[in-house]
């Protein structure tokens, strides 16, 4: 997000979803002039206009960023739910370029939530781009190893949360389900699964030291403050990922103390993969550790943490076997 020296707040736009389809914007598109005048990006596109001189300009030179103006901002994210779904059912487009945008556009969207949680059309494109997410690795068998390949090797909060759908994705597909929905809402509960740390200071979450003991306590709230946030917004399944998603099957985990099978099995597989894509990417406190090394500390060092079956079923799947 960008301020103009009027005040004025802009938000950046993903090239790529200009490129993607044919359409007419309903909003206007602004980039900074070559040598600012006055701070303020100009007028480059007003609305209404079709995708054809879009992609024409911007294929004559390169433009830096672009930009909408705040109040144009959910117009701008409507139509980039609308453009996902239609670029990822067209036939033509490859599935590494497919799987790109729909990783780039998740991102966006769960950051967008990470901002203003309590926002209702942030958690319906939340919904959405989960609906898009599955209804890609439904309809094309190499879908999840393209979507792995994008997951990002640093951490922040909204890239992980994205990383946590996508093994869980491809690991709850494998381990099977009953029905699309529960497919769903699982994805869903991935995705939203640290929601709650938006009520915890980013001091805390960013810290390079080892946290004090009341720091500690504050982090380990984080599942009960998501629990709040979301409840009578998603469904119940969902709700259970995000409020036991740190539950150990030995009971040593939280908020709840659950132990073995009061934990439901689509918590502990998303607790697998919340821990495993922690270990292999890199934090401000830690390096990435390889994909080898994250699976052999939670098999070696984490006794209890894990249900041993499904531990053994999401390295089966890791390996593609």
């Amino acid at each position: 997000m960008e301020q103009g020296l009027s005040g004025a707040k802009y938000f950046n736009v993903n090239i790529s979803h200009l490129l993607s389809q044919d359409f007419d914007i309903t909003f206007k598109i602004y980039c900074y002039p070559a040598k600012p005048r006055d701070g303020a990006p100009i007028l480059l596109f007003g609305e209404n206009t079709p995708s054809r001189k879009i992609k024409i300009t911007l294929g004559k030179r390169k433009f830096g960023p672009l930009y909408v103006k705040e109040k144009d901002y959910y117009l701008y994210l409507q139509f980039v739910e609308d453009q996902v779904r239609l670029f990822i059912e067209d036939d033509l487009v490859p599935i590494k370029k497919k799987a790109e945008v729909l990783y780039n556009s998740a991102k966006e969207t769960i950051k967008n939530i990470f901002d203003h949680p309590r926002s209702g059309n942030n958690l319906k494109r939340v919904q959405s781009t989960v609906n898009s997410i599955v209804t890609f690795s439904l309809k094309n068998h190499d879908a999840i190893a393209n979507l792995l390949r994008l997951t990002s090797y640093d951490y922040y909060t909204f890239t992980h949360c994205v990383n946590v759908a996508i093994f869980g994705l491809g690991f709850k597909q494998t381990v099977g389900y009953k029905s699309e929905e529960e497919l769903r809402e699982f994805t869903l509960g991935c995705i939203c699964h640290d929601i709650g740390k938006t009520r915890i200071s980013e001091r805390i979450l960013k810290k390079k030291e080892k946290l004090t003991n009341e720091e500690f306590h504050m982090i380990k709230v984080h599942p009960r403050h998501g629990f709040v946030l979301m409840k009578g917004m998603i469904p119940d399944c969902s709700l259970d990922i995000i409020l036991h998603h740190h539950e150990k099957i030995d009971g040593s985990g939280y908020p709840d103390q659950l132990m073995g099978d009061d934990i439901s099995e689509n918590t502990k597989m998303a607790a697998i993969c919340d821990v495993y894509d922690a270990l292999t990417t890199k934090r401000c406190y830690a390096e990435a550790r390889s994909p080898f090394h994250g699976i052999k500390l939670m098999k070696d060092e984490m006794p209890g943490h894990f249900d041993p079956d499904l531990l053994e079923r999401f390295i089966l799947f890791l390996r593609g076997d």
